[in-house]
């Protein structure tokens, strides 16, 4: 061969070499999984609001120092372990070399700064879970002591949702940094976008990418779901079933879940100042009518603010009949009849439905449906008197919602955090606390199911019924719903 020949077969072979090269390493398109959110998280501060989306979104930047699996058991998080070391006193110990996103090690003092920044904050919700809590101190690196002012046996439970942030955080948080598995990117009020986390200590998650869009309303999520925008959403309703079950698309997942909808009357506002009006609401709802029109086999009347997977669950605890001659005995005595009131509402309840049935006792009820966040902004300034919500028991026990909820708001101790309508009844305040000392699990159940029922004796906290977990998931995701509904994009894989 000569050497020009030769030339030119080597410069084939090169180029040839070179193309095969570039095949190998062309890049290839990041994969991503894709979640449908039905409202916007409210901050993106997660020591700011004990509210459920955000959360769930939150939760995919954040660890906490424990965590609960699919079936709403505690188990290790930050905290590779934990002793106690008297009634009072629990000792954790941090997993080795976990990393932030900006590179830096956790660290006890990370801990530190991170529980008292979130108990002491006058407008952090998050504190009500640290309401137990006498102080907090660094042991060495890796070592932290938890004192508490009493005997805390849901304090494991608690600490799940309280996330740990690097101990540099600025009083407002303009982008989350954490240990979780995700790294933010970006949020407007239409989507969210993550990146997964290379150095995640509990493994990077199956996808390069997350994107939460939100999507208000459920069968928009369906159509999304069908198209190929999401991959998968949650709280839908039980009339989307039948698209999904007919579709070779997605699959439709009900489970057993922990939320329960409610009514609330702010009982120094008219009409709801007297007693008489607001048993006489109590009275007139049909709560098997809700449960009939709303839910279509998935879920059940509930009185309680607590389903029947909680802990503090009273099955004995009647929801009560309909009693509409008495109810309208009781408007009249109170002298409600005609009397105006505004029924506040999210956009995925029955509020048209109750305001018809309190319509029959003769209150005249306008039911108003506002978007999610705005609806939690008129609560929190106080403008609502009368508002249909839904409350989740995350940590499966009673407590979380006799703390929050029943007892008198008491910034400075964290109870009553999501009291918006300013229930304030020391003597249940006194059942409250003294259920949350009770370390026998037995006195403990039945000190909490006491509060309870005291509480709704008030009748300013209604519950109307408990309802599942319905979720759509698209086919070829493996994935395991959870009891406290949360969907979290680093559960999902893809199926083999």
């Amino acid at each position: 061969m000569s050497g020009t020949m030769r030339t030119v077969a080597l410069v084939a072979l090169v180029g040839a070499l070179c193309v095969a090269c570039g095949q190998q390493t062309a890049p290839r398109e990041p994969s991503v999984v894709r979640v449908g959110l039905p409202t916007v998280p409210l901050a993106l501060d997660p020591h700011l609001h004990n509210e459920v989306v955000t959360f769930q979104t939150l939760h995919h930047v954040y660890d906490a120092l424990t965590s609960f699996d699919a079936d709403g058991r505690v188990q290790a998080a930050l905290a590779e372990s934990w002793e106690t070391r008297g009634p009072t006193h629990w000792r954790f110990t941090l997993r080795d070399g976990v990393r932030f996103h900006d590179g830096t090690t956790l660290d006890a003092g990370d801990v530190v700064f991170s529980l008292e920044r979130a108990r002491a904050g006058p407008d952090h919700e998050i504190a009500t879970y640290l309401i137990e809590i006498d102080s907090v101190r660094a042991i060495d690196e890796r070592t932290i002591d938890v004192i508490t002012r009493v005997p805390s046996p849901q304090l494991l439970a608690r600490l799940a949702f309280v996330a740990i942030l690097p101990g540099e955080a600025p009083p407002r948080l303009e982008t989350p940094i954490g240990t979780g598995p995700w790294v933010w990117i970006s949020a407007d009020e239409r989507q969210v976008q993550l990146r997964a986390f290379d150095g995640a200590w509990r493994g990077r998650p199956a996808f390069d990418r997350a994107e939460l869009t939100v999507i208000a309303s459920p069968a928009e999520r369906v159509v999304a779901l069908l198209e190929g925008r999401l991959d998968v959403t949650q709280t839908l309703r039980p009339e989307d079933s039948a698209a999904l079950e007919e579709s070779r698309i997605a699959d439709w997942v009900a489970g057993p879940g922990l939320q329960v909808r409610y009514l609330a009357m702010r009982p120094t506002a008219e009409p709801f100042d007297d007693p008489r009006v607001r048993r006489a609401v109590d009275l007139a709802l049909d709560r098997q009518a809700l449960v009939d029109s709303q839910l279509g086999g998935y879920g059940s009347v509930n009185r309680q603010l607590v389903s029947l997977d909680v802990f503090g669950y009273d099955p004995h605890l009647s929801a009560g009949g309909r009693d509409l001659a008495t109810a309208r005995r009781l408007i009249e005595e109170a002298d409600a009849v005609d009397a105006r009131v505004r029924l506040e509402a999210s956009r995925d309840g029955p509020a048209q439905i109750i305001a018809r049935q309190l319509g029959e006792i003769g209150l005249d009820v306008e039911a108003v449906e506002l978007p999610w966040d705005e609806l939690i902004e008129r609560l929190d300034h106080g403008e609502t008197d009368f508002f249909l919500g839904g409350v989740l028991a995350v940590t499966a026990d009673a407590s979380q919602i006799l703390d929050a909820i029943f007892h008198a708001p008491d910034p400075k101790r964290g109870y009553g955090h999501n009291n918006p309508m300013g229930l304030a009844v020391p003597e249940l305040d006194r059942l409250i606390e003294e259920s949350g000392r009770a370390l026998d699990p037995r006195a403990r159940r039945d000190a909490m199911r006491r509060a309870m029922a005291r509480g709704l004796e008030e009748h300013v906290y209604l519950g109307l019924y408990s309802r599942d977990n319905l979720f759509g998931l698209r086919r070829g995701l493996v994935w395991r719903p959870r009891l406290d509904g949360f969907v979290f994009a680093h559960d999902l894989e893809p199926a083999d």
